[in-house]
């Protein structure tokens, strides 16, 4: 999720900093220019973790700062393919689906093919909800827990089986603030963004159609309509907003998917009975 790149660059360094230390000055400097942005194909930068290798100082004609070519090293946050990761639900949309935050960064989506199996929108609650069906009865305890029960989905495809039109299913809303454990499935920088690549042509060609039928207004008046609708349609395709970095997850595998689900409640207990123990000998 985390490690370190190593960046060369140049520095700008005033006539009034050339008394204090340089370290402090060119952290501070490369920390304003690239700490909380996106470097393409590379991630997203935390902070400056060291200076590296610190070049000739050069002036140029008429401007009196220090230009310092310096290798530094920064910390990036990018997740790798397959890695398991722990956020909280930030929001559910019908379109996007699951968006996630691990705090310092939110533009981490579960899209609704990746979602589990038997998963829906409620549309008054504005959820996710996973209609679990356990295979078997008597199994229900080793099954993901902390859902509501009802009658069984009409919705369903499971629900052509005898067997299973039988049994009950449980209802596992994902709410908003709750913790998720999910998979990396991919990420995506901006110049890979599939929007990005359809609004363009769209731009360039009006223009030169209303260059060439400037004059007939009625031309143009339905080009704008078609573009109207083939952006509304790319939105569609890619409903996912145009940011510089976006992961995409999944948690359709057992495990995965809100972290109480598949909470034991036996080692709940002996977590609390810890915490109380602990908070008694601290105030001993």
């Amino acid at each position: 999720m985390f490690f370190l790149y190593l960046i060369t660059d140049t520095a700008t360094v005033p006539p009034t900093n050339f008394s204090k230390n340089i370290d402090k000055i060119l952290k501070v400097y490369f920390n304003r220019k690239y700490s909380n942005k996106v470097v393409i194909n590379v991630g997203l930068v935390l902070f400056v973790s060291e200076i590296v290798k610190i070049g000739k100082a050069f002036v140029h004609v008429g401007d009196g700062s220090a230009h310092i070519n310096t290798q530094f090293r920064v910390v990036v946050f990018r997740p790798y393919s397959d890695e398991i990761i722990e956020g909280e639900i930030l929001d559910c949309d019908p379109l996007k689906g699951v968006q996630i935050s691990c705090k310092f960064f939110q533009d981490i989506y579960i899209p609704p093919k990746a979602l589990k199996k038997g998963t829906k929108f409620d549309e008054t609650e504005s959820l996710w909800v996973w209609h679990f069906v356990p295979k078997d009865p008597e199994d229900v305890e080793l099954d993901p827990i902390g859902g509501s029960k009802s009658d069984d989905d009409e919705d369903d495809e499971n629900n052509s089986e005898n067997d299973e039109s039988n049994q009950e299913t449980h209802l596992l809303y994902m709410e908003i603030g709750r913790k998720i454990r999910f998979r990396v499935n991919s990420i995506k920088f901006k110049e890979d963004l599939s929007e990005e690549k359809l609004i363009k042509p769209i731009i360039e060609n009006n223009t030169q159609q209303n260059k060439q039928n400037s004059s007939i207004s009625i031309e143009n008046e339905n080009e704008k309509e078609n573009e109207k609708e083939k952006e509304q349609n790319s939105l569609i395709r890619d409903p996912y907003p145009k940011v510089p970095l976006i992961v995409f997850g999944s948690v359709k595998e057992d495990g995965l998917g809100l972290v109480e689900w598949w909470a034991d409640p036996d080692e709940d207990e002996l977590l609390d009975e810890e915490n109380q123990d602990n908070d008694e000998n601290e105030e001993n």
